[in-house]
């Protein structure tokens, strides 16, 4: 700008007040409270005071902390949960006598507003007053909730509780040495017992797409009387799990499990039928078939054959492939929902305010 064009521009900025309308964000935290799976919990607004343009509303469990991200780890209320703005006499301002489901809320209404899926990666929930929030951003008001720091409440109904989803890791021998090897010689019925002296190899798994890394397991004997052994695979099929992309954000939600070892081992049995079970600590929804799979497997197993033929006793050692697969707990009916527990739950008043300029001060001031 020249001379002249400066002196208008400070001379329009010393006689004249310049003012533009925003949304300010007032915070509400709410922390340790119990939230119940199918029960309503309503939460005061007595601290917002304007006109309310919308709410972003989320949920983390009490305690979190930033270790893995935990403090932006945020808990899904479930499908068929719902939200709500209710007034002193707990009658809906919002919708119209019935709650909105959480699913409307994620799948119609922000892809509506802001034409995103981004709060399908984080459980988040807008509460919109008007027809559009990119433009209440930009300061046009077209739809608000006034509020004067009278009893206005926050209802939140989440989903029943959920029931958490089990998957069985099996090992079993693909050649079972009991159905070939000979019982009889020359006609001379003898005797052949066996046992399992082992297994090792290892696997991947397979889970949203992604891939673990090999998962090494060796077990000599006994896996029950093997805790250091079987600990330390329990360990590593967790660890491995959990650093899967499609686990660290499975819709929304980071997904951790606990790894058991199950089943019955007979000394004498050339099969067995043991394992690992594991258990995913959300009872989250599985939308596309989602499920752990064995994507790649190299196990074998080492058998004792022992022959009592008259006073004699031999032995021989056979090596058998070991299948392993990955199948739903078929004594698991998991569902999706909520878990019932204690929550830190934090809410965005997004209240219309004004901003003034004159001479070079700024002055703020409720819409």
């Amino acid at each position: 700008m020249d001379v002249r064009d400066n002196i208008t521009h400070e001379r329009f900025h010393r006689d004249t007040i310049t003012s533009s309308r925003y949304l300010d964000v007032i915070p509400l935290n709410w922390y340790n409270e119990t939230l119940t799976a199918n029960r309503e919990k309503k939460l005061e607004l007595d601290a917002v005071n304007g006109n309310v343009a919308g709410f972003v509303v989320y949920v983390k469990k009490t305690g979190s902390t930033n270790e893995n991200d935990g403090r932006h780890e945020y808990v899904s209320l479930g499908n068929d949960a719902t939200l709500d703005l209710l007034d002193s006499g707990s009658q809906s301002l919002w919708g119209n006598g019935v709650a909105l489901p959480a699913q409307y809320l994620k799948n119609e209404l922000w892809v509506n507003h802001f034409e995103n899926d981004y709060n399908k990666k984080k459980n988040f929930y807008l509460m919109p007053f008007g027809t559009s929030m990119k433009s209440a951003y930009h300061g046009v008001v077209d739809g608000y909730v006034k509020m004067n720091g009278e009893r206005n409440y926050i209802a939140i109904t989440p989903s029943e509780e959920g029931v958490k989803r089990k998957f069985n890791i099996n090992l079993s021998v693909v050649n079972d040495p009991a159905t070939w090897l000979p019982t009889s010689l020359d006609g001379v019925d003898f005797q052949n017992t066996f046992s399992l002296g082992g297994v090792y190899g290892g696997f991947r798994l397979g889970f949203g797409g992604h891939t673990t890394d090999f998962i090494s397991m060796t077990v000599f004997g006994n896996p029950f009387y093997q805790p250091t052994e079987t600990d330390l695979i329990r360990a590593d099929i967790k660890a491995k799990l959990e650093e899967l992309p499609s686990f660290k954000n499975f819709y929304g939600t980071r997904l951790t499990c606990n790894v058991t070892l199950v089943g019955q081992y007979i000394q004498t049995s050339p099969t067995n039928n043991w394992g690992f079970s594991i258990e995913i600590d959300q009872p989250v929804d599985y939308p596309n078939g989602e499920k752990i799979t064995i994507a790649e497997t190299d196990m074998m197993a080492d058998h004792r054959y022992r022959i009592e033929f008259g006073d004699n006793v031999n032995y021989s050692y056979i090596t058998s492939r070991v299948s392993v697969d990955c199948v739903d707990d078929p004594d698991n009916s998991w569902r999706e929902g909520f878990e019932t527990g204690q929550y830190d739950i934090t809410a965005y008043a997004l209240v219309y305010k004004h901003i003034h300029n004159y001479k070079g001060k700024l002055t703020v001031e409720q819409d």
